[in-house]
């Protein structure tokens, strides 16, 4: 593992990669209870109102589906990146991304500057849109 660029020490980084599986197989669960779900919701419905309900409930479904396979992607290139070494490293500026802060979103792939450079520049991208 390439420890230079992380300042992450062994044990922080073995706690993250623990809580990344963790969080991995939860989303894998997840994803097949809710795909069971989807299938299961075959059922005939008899009027116009029931009709509406279940359709809406297929929609959250199938929100939350993508939701959890979006989340499931991240952790796996997060663990990716642990297994390259690049993990805990800014992809914008390669400066170290903070313990604390990958604590709190181990998928994090910049460090806090970035971060807050990056969301006021959406927010000032939308302000302008809106003039």
């Amino acid at each position: 593992m390439n420890t230079n660029c992380s300042m992450l020490t062994e044990e922080e980084m073995s706690m993250i990669k623990k809580t990344l599986e963790i969080k991995k197989e939860n989303l894998r669960n997840n994803r097949e209870f809710r795909l069971s779900q989807i299938k299961d919701s075959g059922e005939v419905l008899k009027d116009a109102a029931d009709m509406a309900g279940h359709e809406e409930d297929l929609e959250k479904m199938w929100f939350f589906l993508n939701r959890d396979q979006n989340n499931e992607q991240k952790v796996g290139e997060a663990l990716k990146r642990i297994d390259n070494g690049t993990y805990g490293t800014c992809k914008e500026c390669d400066g170290p991304i903070s313990f604390k802060r990958l604590q709190i979103d181990p998928t994090s792939e910049l460090c806090i500057f970035c971060k807050n450079e990056l969301e006021l520049e959406e927010s000032n991208s939308r302000t302008h849109q809106l003039h």
